[in-house]
C-alpha cells in the first residue's frame, strides 16, 4: 500500500478477546497516490530552494566545531519495513555509542555536540531529510521512520506496542500527526510509545490532502513550542 492510496483501517475484535486487529481496505485511487507524490516533490524542492542559505551555514558550523562528516546516514524503516538510509545533519561526537539509534538520545545527553542540541531543539538536524523525499523513500508527511533496533521502555518497541506493523504500510514522513500533536521525542516509557503509534494509526486511517496540509501548518508551531524535543 502506498500514502496516496486510499486506506481505511477498521478496529475489530471483542472485549472478550482482549485482542485488536486492523483490517486493511485499499481503494487503488491513482490520482490521491500521483498528487501526494507531485505535492511532495513540490514542497521539497521549494524548501530545499528556500532554506539553502541556512543549510550551508549549519553545515559550516558542523564542519568548524566538532571532528567528523556534516550529514550522515542513518539505517530506518520505510514503507513495506524496508530499511533505507535517512540523512540527517550530524548532532553527536564521532563514534558516539547508539549513535546509529540504538540508544535514544534523551535530554542532556553528552553524546550530543553544543551545536547538536540547538539543531535537536529546533529539529534542523531534519532538514536533510528533504532530499529522502525527493528519492522517494520519505513523504513530506507521514509516520517518522523509526530506526532499526527501535526500543520502548527498553523492549523492543513492536512486542510491546499492538498493531506496531501497520505504520510500515505507507510512505515515513519529515513530520506527522504525532509529532504536531506532542509525542515526538524518546519513548521511554511503553506509554509513551503507544501514545505516538496510536497517532500514526490514526493518520494512516483518515488520510488526506487536506490532513498533509493541517500538518504541515501545524508543524511549525509545534517546533517552536519545544515540547518533548531532545
Amino acid at each position: 500500500m502506498e500514502p496516496g492510496v486510499a486506506i481505511m483501517l477498521r478496529r475489530l475484535g471483542t472485549l472478550e478477546s482482549q485482542q485488536n486487529f486492523f483490517a486493511i481496505e485499499v481503494d487503488n485511487d491513482d490520482w490521491q497516490k500521483t498528487l501526494k507524490r507531485l505535492t511532495d516533490i513540490a514542497f521539497a524542492g521549494a524548501a530545499l530552494i528556500a532554506l539553502l542559505p541556512l543549510l550551508m551555514i549549519i553545515a559550516m558550523l558542523i564542519a568548524t566545531t566538532s571532528p567528523g562528516p556534516v550529514i550522515f546516514r542513518q539505517r530506518r524503516h520505510g514503507y513495506d519495513n524496508q530499511i533505507f538510509g535517512i540523512y540527517k545533519f550530524r548532532t553527536m561526537y564521532m563514534n558516539a555509542p547508539g549513535s546509529d539509534g540504538a540508544i535514544q538520545a534523551v535530554a542532556g545527553d553528552p553524546r550530543v555536540t553544543w551545536i547538536g542540541t540547538f539543531l535537536r531543539r529546533w529539529s534542523l538536524d531534519e532538514l536533510p531529510q528533504l532530499f529522502n523525499v525527493l528519492q522517494g523513500d520519505m513523504s513530506m508527511v507521514g509516520p517518522r521512520p523509526h530506526p532499526v533496533q527501535m526500543k520502548a521502555a527498553g523492549h523492543p518497541i513492536e512486542a510491546v506496542v499492538p498493531n506496531y506493523a501497520v505504520r510500515h504500510c505507507v510512505r515515513p514522513g519529515i513530520t506527522g500527526w504525532a509529532q504536531v500533536k506532542g509525542w515526538r521525542g524518546d519513548t521511554t516509557t511503553i506509554e509513551k510509545a503507544q501514545k505516538r503509534i496510536e497517532c500514526d494509526l490514526f493518520y494512516i486511517c483518515h488520510w488526506s490532502i487536506l490532513l498533509d496540509f493541517k500538518i504541515l501548518a501545524m508543524t511549525l508551531p509545534a517546533v517552536l513550542s519545544g515540547r518533548n524535543a531532545v
